[in-house]
């Protein structure tokens, strides 16, 4: 993103004292934000096949839960998952 842009980004914002401090720390260090994508993934209901996907077909383990494998599965598959009716 241009520095242009980014002053752009920062005007169109409504700015709080929550923003106020995020931004402080950002300009400070690199930020990790980590939200409730698990939760989300959940309401997809995956079974252990979706966790698998082809290139763990053969995993000398069950995978169901572990969500960091299920984004490389369908990172490489299609239909999206929304689309699997």
């Amino acid at each position: 993103m241009s520095k242009q842009s980014n002053t752009q980004l920062k005007t169109s914002v409504v700015q709080s004292a929550s923003y106020g401090l995020l931004q402080a720390q950002l300009d400070k260090r690199i930020l990790i934000l980590d939200g409730a994508m698990g939760t989300m993934i959940q309401a997809y209901k995956f079974e252990e096949q979706d966790y698998r996907g082809e290139q763990f077909a053969d995993w000398h383990s069950d995978v169901k839960g572990n969500n960091d494998m299920l984004v490389l599965c369908l990172l490489y598959t299609s239909p999206s998952p929304r689309d699997r009716g």
